[in-house]
């Protein structure tokens, strides 16, 4: 049979992690799948690694690149290539539970007008000890037709789902492809998720399907800590906003009122998570210049607020 899905890792020297990522895919219930993992020049034994899984399983597929292309081109170059009717993103870091493709597909079968699919991801820390349950700000659960899929994912901040396990619909998506260019990269998945919701439904699975690592290494978990060592880049976030900001605004499918609302709502949320934190206003935010005010104790704060919204997730995974 054919492989339905395309699972694409984009890896940089994180060796032992994504050989966890791969295993944790071909230990998936549904068999008709491809794993590509597109290697950003890691010249460490990443190389080796998949040279062994390539060799046990031809599902299994590896490029490395000459050179560091950057972490955007990277994704951009793997998702080139996806010639499935379904397709994912797996973080070199992360991992899924083996029934995710098969619960993900049985949503289309329910929803074949669906544009994906979001199924419930536990982030857990580096002693595997669950912190965070992605759903949990959730209260509705199911299908969502436009535009109010669309309004539900804008705010609070930490609703926003993660790529990791969220099965797309290339039949349904077609030509729609996310933002790869690099002043929105700390957003891409968010951006996608808002330009994809406003053309069509998703579904939102509250089944847990996978797992997120949340260390200081990670790209989006480590963001913050970033923040801390060089409260300058928190410019990167405000330009990212900025642009996704405008491109919601410049969207052909919404409707003006849609935009206006959509824009306030993220306009509070960047509030929220910047202001907050930051001593920078809100004006300054959507402007050219915005203040690179130093972030006291950034990363600390950001986890308070974390464990004060959230209840301890204390559920097992079945």
């Amino acid at each position: 049979m054919e492989h339905k899905i395309t699972i694409i890792i984009p890896t940089f020297r994180r060796p032992a992690l994504l050989k966890k990522a791969v295993n944790s895919v071909l230990s998936q219930t549904y068999p008709h799948f491809e794993v590509c993992v597109y290697d950003n020049a890691s010249c460490d034994e990443t190389e080796e690694i998949m040279s062994e899984f390539t060799r046990l399983d031809s599902r299994v597929k590896y490029h490395c690149h000459l050179q560091n292309i950057g972490m955007m081109a990277n994704y951009a170059y793997g998702f080139s290539k996806i010639n499935t009717p379904f397709f994912s993103f797996l973080s070199d870091d992360d991992h899924l539970s083996p029934w995710f493709f098969e619960t993900a597909l049985e949503d289309f079968e329910r929803f074949p007008d669906a544009a994906f699919t979001i199924c419930k991801v536990l982030a857990v820390n580096q002693n595997e000890e669950i912190v965070l349950d992605s759903l949990c700000l959730w209260d509705k659960k199911g299908y969502f037709e436009v535009p109010n899929g669309f309004l539900e994912l804008m705010t609070p901040s930490l609703k926003t789902p993660l790529p990791t396990c969220t099965l797309f619909n290339r039949k349904i998506i077609k030509n729609f492809s996310p933002d790869w260019n690099d002043e929105i990269q700390h957003l891409w998945d968010h951006d996608y998720f808002l330009q994809l919701s406003s053309r069509f439904p998703y579904v939102i699975n509250e089944k847990a399907c996978g797992f997120f690592l949340a260390h200081d290494g990670g790209f989006s978990s480590g963001f913050f800590a970033r923040l801390q060592q060089a409260p300058e880049q928190v410019e990167i976030y405000v330009k990212a906003f900025r642009r996704l900001i405008q491109r919601i605004m410049k969207n052909p499918y919404l409707t003006q009122p849609i935009k206006e609302k959509a824009a306030k709502l993220l306009a509070k949320s960047c509030k929220e998570l910047v202001q907050h934190y930051a001593e920078i206003s809100i004006e300054d935010i959507f402007t050219e210049t915005a203040s690179t005010t130093p972030l006291r104790n950034f990363f600390n704060k950001y986890f308070q607020s974390l464990k004060n919204h959230l209840k301890q997730i204390k559920t097992e995974v079945k």
